[in-house]
């Protein structure tokens, strides 16, 4: 099973396979009736329509067998989907957190050079101010 030794089935998939293993020894049993000559017709059609409901109980618990893999497939599909869902949603929270820390980070460094540029300007309005005056 991929490598495992077991494989977790759901309970449907599991009581299936346990009535097709009653039918496989069913079967064997059949296999293993004496074969005499003198069986009448009747006995042999009666044999036949036995078997037959047999293969059709068969043939159901097989639907159920395929339907439930089919349904944990689809189920494990959706649980890797949202498992992907909740990977992307936390790796765009992330780069949305560093782009907006980046920005921030940008937002001081302007208001620090504007203050600085600000500061400049005076002093030089300052010292303009004394060279007129002086």
């Amino acid at each position: 099973f991929q490598g495992q030794e077991q494989i977790k089935l759901p309970p449907e998939i599991g009581e299936s396979l346990d009535v097709l293993e009653d039918l496989v020894g069913m079967f064997a049993g059949v296999v293993a009736i004496p074969k005499k000559s003198h069986e009448g017709e009747v006995e042999i059609l009666g044999l036949m329509n036995e078997l037959q409901k047999v293969a059709d109980i068969a043939q159901k618990e097989i639907n159920i067998i395929i339907i439930g893999a089919a349904q944990a497939r689809v189920d494990r599909s959706m649980l890797r989907t949202d498992d992907l869902a909740l990977s992307v949603s936390t790796a765009l929270s992330r780069e949305v957190d560093t782009d907006f820390a980046q920005s921030t980070m940008e937002v001081q460094k302007a208001r620090a050079l504007l203050e600085a540029a600000q500061s400049i300007t005076a002093q030089i309005g300052t010292m303009n101010l004394f060279q007129r005056l002086g």
